[in-house]
């Protein structure tokens, strides 16, 4: 027939397949056992060797005691204290991505590590945003209804207000 070709050619234009665009994956985390699921969840079914990895740790600032720490000039200062809890919160999140990063760096994966404090919904969301994530991958403790109404998710606030592909790996 005229109208076949040949099959070389016919070979040649079946292998040739489009090159995959890299994204910028948000990965949550937070050291719990929901967090480590959606780790493992993401390698397994979601991962591929173009990705970037912003492997996202927010943490609660201590409080402050309730009283003003005013000086004589009309400012205010910080105790050595709380400055020094906010190191060590600073220094547990860095050693909690430690834990991640291992694997990154064996399987020779694209990442960046982000530790900020603040809200942890508002503030994994604002990351999305700035950083131009493609999606973002979160782990749910599974709370009960009752606990979730009044404590709040903070994979329940990511999924209703980040404007990307959100995926919710649930507890066990």
């Amino acid at each position: 027939m005229a109208d076949e070709q040949p099959k070389e050619e016919m070979e040649t234009a079946t292998e040739e397949m489009p090159v995959k665009k890299s994204r910028r994956v948000l990965l949550a985390i937070d050291g719990s056992e929901g967090c480590k699921r959606a780790f493992d969840w993401y390698l397994e079914n979601m991962w591929h060797s173009t990705d970037t990895v912003l492997l996202v740790h927010i943490f609660s600032p201590p409080s402050l005691p309730t009283y003003a720490f005013a000086t004589p000039g009309g400012g205010f200062y910080i105790p050595d204290a709380y400055r020094d809890s906010v190191e060590a919160a600073k220094a547990k999140s860095h050693e909690l991505i430690g834990e991640y990063e291992s694997v990154f760096k064996s399987r020779k994966m694209a990442y960046r590590t982000i530790v900020e404090s603040g809200t942890a919904g508002e503030s994994i969301c604002a990351i999305a945003e700035t950083e131009q994530a493609d999606a973002i991958v979160i782990g749910s403790r599974g709370l009960g209804l009752l606990r979730r109404t009044f404590l709040g998710s903070v994979s329940d606030y990511v999924l209703h207000h980040a404007h990307i592909a959100v995926s919710v790996v649930p507890a066990k």
